[in-house]
């Protein structure tokens, strides 16, 4: 069972959602219900207690995800259904504007998938998300059994008529804020018809006997920063099991690639309208911006999976203790952390890093600055790893998601200032 099903699952279990204002943050360690001081445990991180640091907090039947509109958050339900919330004054709350709906059935290996999108439209840029799953649709639909669909508006480089519609089939992204996307289509809002924007003649089966996830991807990340190529992530060229792909400019021939041979999807357009992503090392790897020639940014030794946490455009190298930009190569120092970084995030112009760090005794907040000082924080249930929604909203506060043990998705705004 996969990490999102199990998650839903066990939010689905409870039967009444607990009051911000009753559960208030309670979850947090440094004194019992009297205010008396608690003796710290060994092994336990020390700090102050991130209530200090954390004023709000907003308890969700499932957790709030951070959308492409600044302060707009939503929150999908297994169901299928959606509910949007906005932030203001440091305050999370519904979102009070009007929420559309549109049915759509994009075609994925022969089987239409029944979607209804939830869209809200605001300063002129549409945004909107779905679910289907076998759990909440009787629809006949074989292959699938999890379909996540994002309704946006398409970067202008790409030259789309309509409305750009992504589907994940990973329910292990379904609470990341970054999702890798399979299929992609253009959609008529009138007509209510979608179209791949991609050329699917000889798209070959994968070993689950859909048609190959691998043709045309595309991520949060990459199409956040698109301004310049209408570039596409695709492994047609590779076996199914590696992590070698390949991009493709969609306004130019499919035959040959822009750039070859990158490693995962991590893939960003530079400033100068460059191609920056990974790729392997005899012991490591390193970040490269192509333009005409690769050219590299930062290089790593290590294992990939083990000995780094990747946040953002930023990666954290746990054996030199140091935050790497990966499109730039600015480094800060990370020596003053504790061991156990679970995750972090960056602000947009690198002056902020906030950290979670956990063990088997508690969790603790960490601020750091770009000159390597560290304040720290501690509490109980700040984060939890299976959600993976930690960000910035803006450039002081950070939003972060702890699911309780009853059920609930407790979300905190962590001032970083």
């Amino acid at each position: 069972m996969k990490t999102a099903h199990k998650v839903l699952i066990v939010i689905l279990s409870v039967a009444l959602v607990i009051s911000a204002a009753a559960l208030g943050l309670s979850y947090f360690a440094g004194g019992d219900s009297d205010g008396n001081i608690q003796l710290i445990p060994d092994g336990a991180y020390k700090g102050e207690s991130v209530e200090l640091v954390c004023p709000q907090s907003l308890v969700t039947e499932y957790p709030l995800v951070q959308s492409d509109i600044d302060n707009i958050f939503y929150c999908l339900k297994p169901d299928g259904s959606v509910e949007f919330y906005e932030l203001g004054q440091n305050m999370l709350s519904k979102y009070t504007g009007e929420v559309n709906t549109v049915e759509l059935k994009p075609e994925c290996t022969y089987y239409k998938i029944p979607l209804t999108v939830y869209y809200i439209e605001v300063e002129g840029k549409t945004l909107g998300y779905g679910l289907f799953t076998t759990e909440n649709s009787d629809a006949k639909v074989n292959l699938y059994s999890y379909v996540f669909a994002k309704l946006v508006d398409a970067p202008a480089v790409y030259g789309l008529d309509g409305k750009m519609l992504l589907l994940s089939t990973d329910s292990d992204e379904a609470y990341s804020a970054d999702k890798t996307y399979t299929e992609v289509f253009s959609v008529n809002m009138n007509k209510k018809k979608c179209t791949a924007i991609t050329a699917q003649r000889d798209r070959n089966a994968d070993k689950t006997g859909r048609l190959s996830e691998r043709w045309s991807m595309f991520t949060d990340s990459y199409l956040a920063s698109v301004s310049k190529k209408a570039g596409m992530i695709s492994g047609r060229l590779y076996d199914e099991s590696t992590q070698i792909y390949d991009v493709y400019d969609l306004n130019s021939s499919l035959n040959k690639p822009q750039a070859k041979g990158m490693y995962g999807t991590f893939l960003r357009e530079s400033a100068d309208g460059g191609l920056v992503y990974i790729k392997k090392t005899a012991d490591g790897f390193k970040s490269v911006e192509y333009i005409a020639q690769e050219k590299t940014v930062a290089e790593f030794k290590g294992d990939f999976e083990k000995d780094f946490v990747f946040g953002g455009d930023w990666v954290f190298d746990k054996n030199e203790k140091k935050f790497t930009n990966l499109v730039t190569g600015k480094t800060v120092d990370g020596k003053k952390l504790d061991n156990g970084i679970t995750a972090f995030c960056v602000n947009a112009d690198g002056s902020e890093i906030v950290a979670v760090l956990s063990n088997e005794i508690n969790q603790a907040v960490c601020i750091v600055t770009p000159d390597g000082k560290v304040k720290q924080y501690v509490g109980e249930n700040i984060y939890s790893q299976s959600i993976d929604n930690m960000c910035f909203i803006g450039s002081s506060n950070v939003l972060t998601t702890a699911v309780t043990s009853d059920g609930a998705c407790v979300n905190y705004i962590i001032s970083a200032q």
